[in-house]
């Protein structure tokens, strides 16, 4: 199963949409600056789950 996911990013006011099959893991490399797509975004806000 997919899980998708709506980020607002706090510093630029933009979103990003994601999705995984291991949603934990997945929101886990988010937040440690893991993922090339989102590590310049800053703070992240989960805005749908």
């Amino acid at each position: 199963m997919f899980y998708v996911y709506l980020f607002h990013s706090v510093t630029d006011e933009g979103f990003y949409i994601g999705f995984s099959t291991d949603q934990k893991r997945r929101l886990l490399e988010h937040k440690r600056g893991a993922s090339l797509a989102t590590r310049f975004r800053g703070s992240l806000e989960i805005d749908l789950l």
